[in-house]
């Protein structure tokens, strides 16, 4: 009988120790907002909790690339493979990058107006305003000119 209570024991102890596998990437809890695909297999999202991530092997693991405490992320666009921007909600900041999502850097610019912007080159951005004008920047200024109204 203590045989079978000690093989028991031994059994119980063993299956309480067995090793989880976790079957998904820890991934930021906050709403995703945009994603963008660069090509086949680099893929970049931004969401509300102020996180850009980038995935080089088609989504299968996630690296965080920046954090923007307190700006929530909602729009990221592309002009080419390198040069990339995110416009965080309600703030006037813009968050940009030259070398195909590494490394982000933030500035101030007029985009609280926008309902949504549209990247041309890296000189020249188009915004479209809720009372429905069309404005260019094309200038270091940040003075918009209206194009459409």
């Amino acid at each position: 009988m203590k045989k079978i209570i000690i093989l028991f024991f031994i059994i119980a102890l063993i299956k309480t120790t067995y090793p989880q596998v976790l079957l998904y990437s820890k991934l930021p809890a906050d709403p995703i907002n945009d994603l963008y695909y660069i090509n086949d297999s680099e893929i970049i999202f931004v969401n509300d909790g102020g996180c850009i991530l980038k995935s080089i092997d088609a989504g299968n693991t996630w690296k965080l690339k920046a954090y923007f405490n307190n700006l929530r992320l909602s729009q990221i666009n592309f002009i080419n493979s390198i040069t990339g921007f995110v416009y965080p909600n309600s703030s006037n900041t813009l968050i940009s990058t030259n070398d195909g999502g590494n490394s982000w850097q933030q500035q101030e610019l007029t985009i609280t107006d926008a309902k949504a912007i549209l990247p041309v080159s890296e000189a020249i951005m188009l915004k479209a305003t809720y009372d429905g004008n069309i404005l260019r920047l094309d200038n270091f200024y940040n003075k918009w000119d209206t194009t459409y109204y």
